[in-house]
């Protein structure tokens, strides 16, 4: 079916209204309604992890400071690996996600690096890096110099002298900053795609539904941690080398 899906929206991404004329052919089994993509992904890459992670509602058309954009589309080859690593994750394809990795990827800033270790980390279940993967891969591409980027595309924007550690990207548009940590607090104000930090004492890994967090401009408040993404959470790294684009990085931290 996936297959399918893939050849059915690259062929409609081929075609252009002149090469389809309107037969009047006898009359046969209708073929069934392809399914409607959101307002327009900006790239195939974006438009084929739209079709098969179902991640793409609600980053369609996000708007804000840190919201999802696509600023790789200059890179010569960039697509035909995104699109790669878009099916590879869909599938949680173990194989074709490590023939898109250096040898030496980096797994974290110790000495944790390699395809097999790599291979491993994907099979475990404390890792979840399918998981891990498939919340960033909708969340933009960042260019760093001709043969670099970086997934999400946030991750390589200037958050200035700030502690990168306590920085939370807001997911999602009018998210509430609440004046009490309650679903019934007074709505503070309304934040789309937007970054906040956390108050002294609350932590990433923090248990309770709500951080407390202030804006940049340093409004205090409560934001439900489902709607927060921290800033050093899962981001890939990618060159291009001589065998074409490759992953050079996958980490979480600071």
């Amino acid at each position: 079916m996936k297959r399918n899906a893939l050849i059915a929206l690259l062929a409609l991404a081929a075609c252009s209204p002149a090469k389809q004329p309107a037969p009047q052919a006898a009359k046969t089994e209708a073929a069934p309604a392809p399914e409607t993509l959101p307002a327009a992904p900006t790239s195939k890459a974006e438009a084929l992890l739209y079709k098969y992670t179902r991640s793409w509602p609600g980053h369609a058309a996000a708007s804000g400071p840190y919201a999802p954009r696509d600023a790789c589309a200059a890179l010569d080859g960039e697509e035909d690996f995104r699109l790669a690593l878009a099916k590879a994750v869909a599938a949680r394809d173990a194989d074709a996600l490590l023939k898109l990795a250096d040898p030496q990827v980096r797994l974290d800033f110790g000495n944790a690096h390699g395809g097999d270790l790599l291979r491993k980390r994907l099979a475990s279940p404390i890792y979840k890096l399918w998981d891990e993967l498939a919340a960033i891969v909708p969340l933009g591409c960042a260019s760093q110099a001709k043969d670099s980027l970086t997934i999400p595309w946030y991750f390589a924007q200037d958050f200035g002298k700030r502690d990168s550690a306590g920085v939370m990207l807001v997911i999602g548009k009018d998210v509430p900053l609440l004046a009490s940590p309650s679903d019934q607090g007074a709505v503070s104000a309304k934040l789309s795609w937007d970054a906040v930090e956390l108050a002294p004492g609350e932590t990433v890994a923090g248990k309770g539904v709500f951080a407390k967090v202030a804006t940049f401009d340093g409004k205090p408040g409560y934001i439900a941690r489902k709607s927060l993404r921290a800033l050093t959470d899962y981001r890939l790294m990618a060159n291009r080398t001589a065998d074409g684009w490759r992953i050079t990085g996958l980490i979480a931290g600071d």
